[in-house]
């Protein structure tokens, strides 16, 4: 067994699975079946958006991992953008718990008195192959120009490699770990989103060579890292297909300090992953890994190597 193993053992015990999708899916059709019989709503499509589409889903302590569904509205009543959004937030019963967010809208469900997963409806308004987002919080909407679709095709990566995709899709569930296990206590919007890690992944992969986790980590952490250094503005990242030359980092930029504290939390990783790779024992580069993510599993004694990456050297897989 060596550390490549750890990984997939590690993956496999993280990453949502059928099931688990199965019983999003079900919570999804019932709130959706609600805003349909709504009579003040209009009538919409819907598209599976985020982590619930690319299958890039992990499981958190806490069980708040989420659905993103996208509802496309023709809008044939010409409503306005704060209209549109809030008749379908007033659709949504109240005997779950929703918030009116900037992008989307949300409904959280708990199970055994504790929050568990939430599903979040970003609200479109379609006209013709032209999309508009509801964007903006309650009494404060406007639609703004995206392109849901492409993005999601973006960072699908179907033309990638089989054996790169599933590496480039691991990658980001084990950089939503990482996040999860180290910003547990942080302020919400001191976070770095979900979005930035799949583009940072995607853009890395598009010249990836087959090795192993470790190298992939510690490269797509050096991907992050000019994001502070190698742009004018500091730590710059544009969603694909946006108009607006959006920066997924806009909530951080609103203090120095989650700057900072963003800085110093990718460079001890990065640290930490070097350090773990170098090891000469299994049991110390497992150790390590497990400050960085949440229930890493250590190795079993009598399957351990001596060295971590084996005989499979930085370039096996």
């Amino acid at each position: 067994m060596n550390l490549q193993d750890m990984f997939n053992k590690y993956d496999d015990q993280k990453k949502l699975v059928k099931s688990d999708y199965d019983k999003m899916t079900e919570k999804r059709d019932i709130i959706i079946n609600e805003i349909r019989e709504d009579e003040n709503v209009q009538s919409f499509d819907i598209l599976n958006l985020g982590s619930y589409k690319l299958k890039t889903g992990v499981k958190y302590k806490d069980n708040d991992y989420d659905i993103d569904c996208g509802l496309f509205f023709a809008n044939k009543n010409n409503l306005s953008a704060n209209d549109l959004k809030n008749d379908v937030y007033e659709a949504i019963h109240n005997n779950r718990t929703k918030k009116f967010n900037t992008k989307c809208l949300s409904a959280k469900y708990q199970e055994n008195g504790k929050g568990s997963f939430h599903l979040d409806f970003p609200i479109y308004f379609k006209d013709g192959d032209n999309f508009k987002l509801c964007d903006g919080k309650k009494d404060n909407v406007e639609f703004v120009n995206s392109e849901p679709r492409k993005l999601i095709d973006y960072l699908n990566y179907e033309s990638l490699e089989e054996k790169l995709l599933k590496s480039y899709k691991r990658m980001v569930r084990l950089l939503k770990l990482w996040k999860s296990k180290v910003f547990s206590h942080s302020k919400v919007d001191s976070v770095p989103p979900s979005i930035a890690f799949n583009i940072t992944a995607r853009q890395y992969f598009e010249n990836a060579s087959s090795i192993n986790d470790i190298d992939y980590l510690i490269d797509i952490c050096a991907e992050i890292e000019k994001q502070f250094d190698d742009n004018d503005e500091l730590l710059f990242l544009e969603l694909p297909f946006s108009e607006t030359s959006e920066n997924v980092y806009y909530k951080i930029l609103r203090d120095d300090d989650y700057v900072e504290q963003y800085r110093e939390k990718l460079d001890a990783f990065k640290n930490g992953l070097i350090y773990a790779r170098d090891c000469q024992s299994l049991d110390s580069a497992c150790k390590e890994l497990k400050k960085y993510f949440p229930d890493f599993p250590q190795p079993d004694k009598e399957k351990s190597n001596n060295n971590p990456r084996s005989n499979q050297g930085r370039y096996g897989y």
